[in-house]
């Protein structure tokens, strides 16, 4: 990941740099955007910040620091020729008082250069590819309404070629967590997965069509619909045979429906597919009350006011028989995941010695209170 970042921090400062001396800020400042909306903040700082602030191996703590740093001090030299007092703030927080030797401003530091040797073109091919599905697993989870905190068995992706879906295998450790799932099945680029209906788009071909719609949605119910998708999701047109006539039309006049298989939730675009198995029993519907009850005193934490790498030691009460199934087959993820030295059932949560005490509600369950004691020391 850290390796990925800097690369793309290269690519980025090259992509700037072009757009710059031709004058394009527009398209520079775009770029800009785009990686530290998505690629910085949402993707890297999000997929590492348990390394940020309970890794328990400093080297690598480390490193993810070292890479962020980098990267926040480049964006801000990047960012001075248009946002110029930004940018001063964020090289005087995160320069100056690292660097007595630096420049005192950031502009009169050097403009950085593109690095070849650390573009790699492979692990950016990769990455993009892994990101695209998760986006397209997250779009099958919203699509089935199974919460993200809802373990599922299994995932089923595909990509556009073997090159791609060899690169995902790179990275299934962050495909499985980020859509939270147990497993990973790859299908191979030509095996078909979704169906779909096929309708003619009637505001579109009504007029120009007439009387020849309904030999056009006959001949649509014999098409191939997926050579169809394929060609509107590539924005090709497709010919139809109607009447003996070869009919071309553009991917406009085609209305999809796709269809998933029983029991998956599945999304496909441009050659891309990631489906879920949507299938809970319960042991995973018992992991996904642990996780909800994590969620529960995550927050209980933050309404407390603690920091957020204070330990604490958790004392519950309440609920019902999954809550605390949950939270005795899944203690040690739960105390994991909160900093919690003990997780312990109480009778009566207020009447402890705890810095704050709150009644909290999971999804669906009954109500339970929370105890939370910082550790001091």
């Amino acid at each position: 990941m850290d390796r990925w970042l800097v690369a793309r921090l290269h690519d980025l400062t090259g992509t700037v740099t072009e757009r710059l001396e031709a004058f394009d800020a527009t398209t520079a400042a775009r770029a800009i955007r785009d990686f530290v909306v998505s690629d910085l903040s949402n993707w890297y700082v999000r997929r590492n910040r348990k390394r940020f602030w309970k890794s328990k191996d400093a080297l690598d703590q480390a490193s993810a620091y070292h890479a962020l740093h980098e990267a926040l001090v480049t964006v801000a030299k990047l960012i001075a020729p248009m946002t110029p007092f930004l940018a001063e703030t964020l090289y005087r927080t995160l320069v100056l008082p690292l660097d007595a030797k630096a420049p005192e401003s950031v502009h009169l530091a050097a403009w950085p250069q593109p690095d070849p040797t650390l573009l790699d073109d492979d692990l950016l091919h990769d990455m993009r590819a892994t990101v695209r599905l998760v986006e397209l697993g997250r779009a099958a989870r919203a699509q089935s309404g199974v919460k993200i905190r809802q373990p599922l068995p299994r995932v089923l992706v595909r990509a556009r070629d073997q090159r791609e879906l060899d690169g995902v295998r790179r990275f299934e450790a962050q495909l499985l967590d980020e859509l939270n799932v147990k497993s990973v099945r790859y299908l191979d680029p030509t095996d078909a997965f979704l169906a779909y209906d096929v309708k003619p788009n009637l505001p579109l071909l009504g007029r120009r069509l007439g009387a020849r719609i309904p030999a056009l949605r006959a001949a649509l119910s014999k098409a191939d619909g997926r050579e169809i998708a394929e060609a509107v999701g590539e924005g090709r047109s497709f010919v139809v045979e109607l009447d003996g006539e070869r009919l071309e039309l553009e991917p406009e006049a085609f209305l999809l429906d796709a269809r998933s298989p029983d029991g998956y939730a599945a999304v496909e675009e441009r050659g891309y597919l990631a489906a879920l198995d949507t299938t809970v029993d319960d042991d995973l519907r018992i992991e996904g009350v642990a996780r909800d009850a994590i969620r529960a005193v995550q927050n209980a934490r933050k309404n407390a006011g603690f920091e957020v790498a204070d330990r604490v030691r958790l004392a519950w009460c309440g609920g019902d028989a999954e809550l605390e199934r949950a939270l005795r087959d899944h203690r040690d993820a739960v105390a994991d995941e909160v900093l919690a030295t003990a997780v312990e059932r109480v009778a009566d949560a207020s009447e402890t010695d705890a810095d704050h005490v709150e009644q909290v509600a999971g999804d669906g369950g009954a109500a339970w209170t929370v105890a939370l004691t910082r550790v001091r020391g």
